[in-house]
């Protein structure tokens, strides 16, 4: 991985971003329960996970960690060494305020879907452009006390529709 990571050491992202972008994912590997007994994940399956940051320029992993199948993804952040000016983008099965104001701590930035029962209220709303398909652009603080306990600064949120194919 250390020799892919020089060759393409200058490889430009498209989005012409002032950081890197990676993106943080994970995986289920269905493992035969009769060869890796030790791999129990649910009754008679058998399974690992496979977590990765993928730096998207490159499409290299930046880091990787093999797991029982049963741990959850959002347990992963806490093994990441995140970089200042970093882009993280992940889904929302690792949205957990603490560790994303890790993130931030870091200096580094994040993309996420809200989760639906997310409680914040909006502290600033900015004018935007509904013909390219955003419809809203907000600055919004943690509703709830655990929440802003856990993420005491306030964030940005912005709205897409969901795409339908």
């Amino acid at each position: 991985m250390r020799r892919a990571r020089k060759l393409y050491a200058g490889a430009k992202d498209v989005l012409d971003l002032d950081g890197e972008l990676f993106a943080i994912d994970s995986t289920l590997i269905d493992l035969s329960l009769a060869i890796f007994p030790w791999a129990r994940w649910q009754g008679t399956q058998a399974a690992v996970k496979l977590n990765v940051v993928l730096a998207v320029a490159a499409e290299l992993p930046q880091f990787c960690t093999l797991v029982a199948g049963g741990v959850h993804d959002v347990n992963f952040l806490d093994e990441i060494a995140f970089s200042p000016g970093g882009y993280y983008t992940l889904d929302c099965g690792y949205v957990d305020y603490e560790r994303l104001y890790k993130i931030h701590r870091a200096g580094a930035w994040f993309v996420t879907r809200a989760k639906r029962n997310m409680r914040f209220y909006v502290a600033q709303s900015r004018a935007v452009d509904k013909a390219c398909g955003l419809r809203c652009d907000q600055t919004i603080r943690m509703g709830g006390a655990k929440a802003r306990r856990d993420y005491p600064e306030a964030l940005r949120r912005i709205h897409y529709p969901k795409f339908r194919s």
